[in-house]
C-alpha cells in the first residue's frame, strides 16, 4: 500500500486531470449585467486541502454521531451559501491523515451539480489515481438545449442575516437486511392490491414515523416528507446519466398524524 504522502500526490495528480472533464467545479459563479447567474469556467481552481488528525481513529469517525465528528473534522466552509460561489471555491477537498487510515471530505456547490453529478466526478477522480491517463469511461455531458434563462435579478443584500437555522440532529442508524425485509413485508401487506412497496419506501416510511412520534405532535397538526429525485431518467426525452449538472425535483408527501399510516409498529 501507498503511504500517506505518496496517495496524497497520486491524489493531486488525478484531480487536475479530472478537472480537466469537469472544467465547470473550478470556475466561479458571476452574474450577468442582466442579473442572470451562470459558471464563468475561468479556472480559477478548487482547494485541496492537506491535514492531519493523529488522535482519531477511522472508529470514531464512523460512530453514530458521525455528523459532529465529521463537522468537526471537515469544516469546509461550512457558513458559505450558494452565492458565495462568485468568490468562493465551488470544490474542496480535504484529505486527513488519521491515526489508522486516511479520510477524504468533499464540499461542492450545489448551485453547480447535484448527488448524481458529484458522485460521476469522484468517480472519474478515483479511476484517474487508479490509471493515471486522459481518458475516463463515462464523459461529462456539459451541452444545455434549454431556451436562455429568464433575466431574474436576485437581491439577497439583509436577507441572510434574518435567516437563523435550528441546529441540525444528525444521526445514522444500521438496518439489517433482514429488517429491511420485514418491513417492506409489513407495508405491502397493508396496501393496495395494484401498488408494491419498495424496500426504501418502506424505510422512509419507517423513519418517517418514528420522527413523527418523537415530535409529539397533535393529531390536527400535518407533517410532510419530502425528497429529491434525479429526474434524468424520467423527462421525455430523458436525459443521459452522464448530463452534469442540477437535474433534481423535490416531491413530498403530507398527512396528518391522526390517519392509519401511523398506527403501523
Amino acid at each position: 500500500p501507498l503511504d500517506f504522502q505518496s496517495a496524497v500526490e497520486l491524489m493531486k495528480t488525478g484531480l487536475s486531470q479530472a478537472l480537466i472533464y469537469f472544467y465547470p467545479l473550478p470556475g466561479r459563479l458571476a452574474t450577468s449585467s442582466d442579473g442572470v447567474v451562470y459558471i464563468d469556467c475561468n479556472d480559477s481552481g478548487a482547494d485541496f486541502i492537506e491535514a492531519s488528525a493523529p488522535d482519531l481513529r477511522l472508529e470514531q469517525v464512523l460512530t453514530e454521531n458521525v455528523g459532529a465528528v465529521v463537522g468537526e473534522l471537515f469544516a469546509l466552509m461550512n457558513e458559505a451559501v450558494n452565492m458565495d460561489g462568485h468568490f468562493l471555491p465551488l470544490l474542496v477537498i480535504q484529505v486527513t491523515k488519521l491515526r489508522d487510515g486516511t479520510a477524504v471530505g468533499f464540499t461542492v456547490n450545489h448551485s453547480v451539480v447535484d448527488e448524481t453529478s458529484l458522485w460521476h466526478f469522484i468517480n472519474s477522480w478515483a479511476q484517474l489515481c487508479r490509471k493515471p491517463s486522459l481518458s475516463i469511461d463515462i464523459m461529462p455531458l456539459h451541452t444545455r438545449h434549454f431556451g436562455a434563462p429568464l433575466p431574474i435579478e436576485l437581491n439577497l443584500q439583509g436577507i441572510l442575516d434574518k435567516i437563523c437555522p435550528s441546529p441540525l440532529k444528525e444521526r445514522i442508524f444500521h438496518f439489517t437486511k433482514e429488517t429491511i425485509s420485514q418491513l417492506k413485508q409489513q407495508a405491502n401487506q397493508g396496501s393496495c392490491k395494484d401498488t408494491t412497496i419498495s424496500s426504501f419506501q418502506a424505510l422512509c416510511a419507517h423513519i418517517w414515523q418514528a420522527i413523527t412520534r418523537s415530535r409529539r405532535l397533535s393529531p390536527t397538526e400535518t407533517t410532510s416528507f419530502k425528497l429529491a429525485i434525479n429526474f434524468r431518467p424520467r423527462v421525455v426525452p430523458p436525459f443521459p446519466y452522464s448530463y452534469f449538472g442540477n437535474a433534481i425535483q423535490e416531491v413530498s408527501s403530507t398527512v396528518t398524524t391522526h390517519m392509519s399510516f401511523w398506527k403501523m409498529t
